[in-house]
């Protein structure tokens, strides 16, 4: 892969610098366009600024493209050897948020008045695509999204945080019950509450807990993997929203590099103002996928979280996996040990 990224940077006048080599080659891998952010989380040694600037200087040399898909967000894709970049369409997945090339379709030819001069041309088609129609699909994918909270859901790792928070509060408080309170909440609001203006604190509990996550295992809760690709097969919309932030998301992408096509989207600390327990981060999700929230499934496990999910309206289902069903269960229209057995039939049957 290097040597091609190699001949192909130098064919367009590109000196092959590591950072240039690694992102073409992520790009070539790539089987549709990719965001600034696509990249960004592909990439975990290359900083965002120097993806920018790469990709700039892709696209003066004719190496790249890039286009606005209609989502509001700038993709870029490789120029193919005779391709002529702005005319051809894209197709813009409605359910899916993936963006096609369409190179067999032409943009349709305009006559301009006269004096007016094409710099570029911008042709996006929105709609579902093949792998996101079909019968289940209609059902199920326009009005209907699944969201899930990551630790304790996703990844069987609670128990690794609450004993890294029980050794946090014995070493600031003299308390190891401190970590109870604080799951569902992002780092910065940990800060706020717990060590307003303790700077030094903050710093050595950052740099404590990205040490503890770069050599955490991430366990799949049991069922979720089978679960995911039921849901992915039946074309219906499933997202990761979670208090954890983008540097938290680079170790699980190092553990389970597969985890960004079991979900269409990942939102993070970085997306949303207020965390768990306001219920913000799922009415993100909502307005993504143009659900109601009654047609919106969250799943959760933690206080903070199950609190979030329940005021934001949706339809809880509460995960046994931090604390026990009798104490989850006032938050929850269902209470699940993990995901053996179940099906999204009988999730559709609560609609």
């Amino acid at each position: 892969m290097d040597q091609s990224c190699i001949e192909l940077l130098e064919s367009h006048d590109i000196k092959p610098t590591a950072n240039r080599i690694l992102v073409l080659g992520a790009m070539l891998r790539a089987s549709q366009s990719l965001s600034l952010s696509d990249l960004e989380a592909n990439l975990e040694t290359v900083d965002k600024s120097s993806i920018f600037r790469t990709l700039n200087l892709f696209r003066r040399q004719q190496l790249v493209h890039s286009f606005e898909d209609g989502s509001g967000s700038e993709k870029y894709e490789i120029i193919g050897a005779g391709d002529n970049a702005d005319m051809h369409a894209h197709f813009y997945c409605e359910v899916c948020h993936e963006t096609y090339c369409l190179k067999m379709i032409n943009v349709p030819s305009v006559a301009l008045p006269q004096g007016f001069e094409v710099s570029s041309v911008n042709y996006t088609i929105k709609g579902v695509c093949d792998r996101c129609s079909g019968e289940k699909c209609v059902v199920t994918m326009d009005r209907t999204a699944f969201l899930f909270d990551l630790d304790g859901v996703v990844f069987d790792t609670e128990g690794q945080y609450s004993e890294f928070w029980r050794e946090m509060g014995v070493k600031y408080f003299s308390d190891g019950n401190v970590g109870a309170g604080i799951k569902g909440q992002t780092l910065r609001q940990i800060f706020d509450v717990y060590f307003p203006g303790n700077t030094t604190a903050q710093e050595d509990i950052r740099k404590a807990l990205n040490d503890f996550e770069s050599r955490m295992e991430y366990p799949y809760v049991p069922g979720v993997e089978r679960f995911l690709e039921e849901l992915r097969t039946g074309g219906c919309p499933a997202a990761i929203v979670t208090s954890s932030d983008r540097s938290k998301m680079r170790n699980v992408y190092r553990a389970h590099p597969e985890i960004r096509s079991l979900f269409a989207d990942i939102f993070t600390a970085e997306d949303f103002s207020r965390s768990k327990p306001a219920p913000d981060c799922y009415m993100l999700g909502m307005e993504v996928y143009g659900t109601l929230p009654e047609r919106t499934f969250i799943f959760e496990d933690s206080f903070n979280g199950l609190q979030a999910a329940k005021d934001s309206g949706g339809k809880v289902i509460a995960l046994a996996t931090t604390n026990s069903r009798s104490d989850v269960s006032p938050y929850a229209e269902l209470v699940i040990d993990d995901f053996t057995g179940l099906t999204l039939p009988y999730l559709l049957q609560m609609l």
